[in-house]
Formats: C-alpha cells, structure tokens, sequence
C-alpha cells in the first residue's frame, strides 16, 4: 500500500499487521495452565510452608532447652540433691524435642 506525502514529493509504503514475537517468552502461565504445573506450585508452596514451621518449632526447642539448662543449673546451686532428677528432666524434654523435629 502507498501513500503520498503532502508535504514532500516522495511516496512511502505503510505495513499493516501484527508483530511476532521471535524468542519464545520463558513464563509460568503455560505451567499454571496445566493440572500438572498447577500441582508441582503448590507442592512447592506447601513444602515452603511445612520448612517454614519445622525452623520455628526447631527455635523455640533450641530457646526451651536452653532455659530449662539455666533453670536446672539454678536449682542445682540451691538444692544439689535435686541435680539427677534436674539432668534426667532436660534431657527428657531434649530427646522428645528432637524425636519430634526428626518427625519419628
């Protein structure tokens, strides 16, 4: 197609159309469109998720044994008696602290 200038006396042609991407786009819409891609998002989700809580419970285990040692270093300096039974507690709660991290 031509088209005249007014202004000028030279012609120029006009292309019409639409354009093509050459490269292909790298995107997560084609794998979130299917039921596969859809699953392994939020499997990916979900595992964050559960990485997330293991850290915290894992924090607050690391936090409780540490205070329950002080506790026990404490009651020990008072009553010696009770040292034992004291060690014999924490090291209780530290087991089934870390059975429960270890998920058994």
């Amino acid at each position: 197609m031509s088209k005249a200038n007014s202004n000028t006396s030279t012609t120029q042609q006009v292309f019409r159309g639409e354009v093509i991407d050459t490269f292909p786009r790298r995107t997560i819409e084609p794998m979130m469109s299917s039921r596969t891609g859809s699953m392994m998002v939020k499997n990916a989700m979900l595992q964050i998720g559960s990485d997330k809580c293991l850290a915290l419970t894992t924090q607050s285990a690391m936090q409780n044994c540490g205070m329950l040692a002080a506790m026990a270093d404490h009651l020990g300096s008072v009553s010696p008696r009770g040292n034992d039974h004291y060690q014999a507690m924490l090291d209780a709660y530290a087991q089934r602290a870390i059975e429960m991290i270890e998920g058994r």
